[in-house]
């Protein structure tokens, strides 16, 4: 994809009024977080962007690209006749959303990523308030009981996730919130950096097991300069984050919370048709998001050579991870080991290779999934980690002794067997 393409321009170069255009539905999508480059760089907008253009394209509709660079007066002013509805990522400033009231008073409109101020005739966003529920129920299995949360946004989302944390301290821990948002006015974009600094003397004054970031990049930051003051991280203190932000290389694995993005844009744009058709599509829909542990946040389970821990661990990561094979492939560095140590452990715990283990969870996964739906064999060979059809057709004989079509065939005519003899 060409970063330099300006999809929005071109249209408003060829087309002056919705008139002039083809009988079909055109949707703007908004960035008002990003120009159109560094769009392309956030792997979560990109999944928001796909997820969005699968339904648009089952509806035959034209999309265009607008960045916070094109979202002006002059647009604004224009959309209404350019436009059948509008999908937007709208960040806090005041200018930002006086141009999306203006803009969504007149349109079928979806806000996604963070509630506006004023609120939306529909919202589609991560259910932040879950994540960090399933942040702090995990640092609670590997016994942290003392917690800081530390905030450096002023989105919607950070006074939610503020908020959750709180209510999700385990019982008899100890938790504070810190926020460092005022930095920015001094600071500006050094703001992060210096507010890691002051977080890591807060600590040292009252030392904590955990932190749970608001964002991996705050995450980022601090992980950095606890490495060069010569803190250990997971060993002194514990780390978690929010926004999983594979493509930022850190000192150390960083668990944290994976949006669904592809859900997220699928949903917006389901509501923004449903508006359009006067079918309803309005409310508020949260996607559940994704834990992902990494060594950051582990305690218990990388506490000495115990076979049982290990094996509770890995057991746990593969039944969640199974379908991404990314995941699977860094499980040796999640618990910090390499890939040669981490076969030797595996097959010594489970008696069995690491990769002919995971296969046998996929499979498992694909039989349930053929057994209990009508999804097609290739999609669930796809959602169940088998990007190779071939390979996933010769697992699944070896297992079962049949292919996937003879194997549903088979499990359903039971089901009837059952049903016609209890009747």
């Amino acid at each position: 994809m060409d970063r330099n393409y300006n999809p929005v321009m071109r249209v408003m170069n060829k087309q002056s009024a919705k008139r002039d255009r083809p009988l079909r539905d055109r949707i703007a999508v908004i960035n008002m977080f990003a120009s159109w480059a560094n769009s392309l760089a956030a792997e979560y907008w990109i999944k928001t962007i796909s997820g969005i253009q699968d339904i648009a394209v089952s509806e035959g509709t034209v999309i265009d690209f607008i960045d916070r660079d094109m979202f002006d007066r002059r647009i604004v002013s224009r959309m209404h006749r350019m436009y059948d509805g509008i999908i937007a990522a709208i960040p806090a400033g005041n200018a930002a959303q006086t141009l999306w009231n203006a803009v969504s008073e007149r349109l079928p409109s979806v806000a996604v990523m963070s509630m506006p101020r004023k609120e939306p005739r529909a919202f589609v966003g991560t259910d932040d308030a879950l994540a960090i529920r399933k942040v702090m129920s995990h640092c609670a299995e590997e016994g942290h009981r003392s917690f800081v949360y530390a905030g450096l946004d002023r989105e919607s989302y950070a006074a939610i996730r503020k908020q959750a944390f709180l209510n999700s301290l385990p019982k008899n821990a100890a938790g504070r919130t810190v926020n460092y948002r005022h930095l920015y006015e001094k600071h500006g974009p050094y703001a992060p950096d210096r507010a890691a600094e002051a977080l890591l003397d807060d600590i040292r004054a009252r030392p904590v097991d955990a932190v749970v970031f608001e964002s991996d990049f705050f995450a980022s930051r601090f992980i950095k300069h606890a490495d060069r003051s010569g803190l250990s991280i997971p060993r002194d203190i514990a780390v978690a984050g929010f926004n999983d932000m594979p493509e930022r290389p850190l000192p150390v694995a960083l668990t944290t919370i994976r949006h669904d993005g592809i859900s997220i844009g699928r949903t917006a744009a389901r509501m923004l048709f449903a508006q359009i058709r006067g079918n309803g599509g309005t409310g508020t829909a949260l996607i559940e998001p994704a834990l992902i542990i990494r060594r950051s946040s582990l305690k218990n389970s990388l506490g000495g050579e115990s076979g049982d821990a290990f094996k509770h661990f890995v057991e746990a990561r593969i039944r969640e991870w199974h379908p991404y094979p990314e995941m699977i492939r860094s499980l040796p560095s999640t618990i910090g080991i390499s890939r040669t140590q981490f076969s030797r452990r595996f097959s010594h715990v489970f008696g069995k290779s690491f990769v002919a283990y995971v296969n046998d969870v996929r499979i498992a996964s694909a039989a349930r999934s053929l057994a209990g739906s009508d999804e097609g064999i290739t999609s669930i060979a796809m959602n169940t980690g088998f990007n190779n059809h071939t390979n996933f057709m010769k697992f699944f004989r070896r297992s079962y002794g049949c292919t996937p079509g003879e194997y549903r065939m088979r499990e359903r005519t039971k089901v009837a067997s059952k049903e016609h003899h209890n009747s």
